[in-house]
């Protein structure tokens, strides 16, 4: 008994991995010529599976709360991105693709400003 939590199965994801894996090559192999394709012989274990161990129910609660409060900060500053507000973009080091070409620096500027809206 005992509260559980639904988890996903390591087992769902190294199998699917494997049959992607596989259409991949039988795709790569194949010229142009198309054909009926087939379902993968190998039988998919569940998705998830239920978990009881205490550190899981820890780790869910502090992943579902940091998701609620990095959220909607992170929703507005793409929405003012988006939309070109005025107040977002002057807070940002984040340049628009037509003015700066193919920068890369704007993920850590983003979770830079994102640390500074925190403060």
């Amino acid at each position: 008994g005992g509260p559980t939590i639904h988890v996903t199965n390591p087992a769902a994801v190294e199998a699917a991995a494997r049959v992607a894996a596989a259409a991949a090559a039988k795709k790569k192999s194949k010229k142009s010529k198309s054909s009926t394709s087939t379902t993968p012989t190998e039988k998919m274990p569940p998705l998830q599976i239920q978990q009881t161990n205490p550190s899981y129910m820890v780790a869910a609660a502090i992943i579902r709360r940091t998701l609620d409060k990095i959220s909607t900060p992170t929703a507005t500053l793409l929405n003012g991105l988006l939309n070109g507000d005025p107040n977002i973009v002057s807070q940002t080091n984040i340049s628009s693709a037509e003015s700066s070409g193919t920068e890369k620096s704007g993920t850590t500027n983003a979770f830079a400003m994102k640390e500074e809206k925190q403060k």
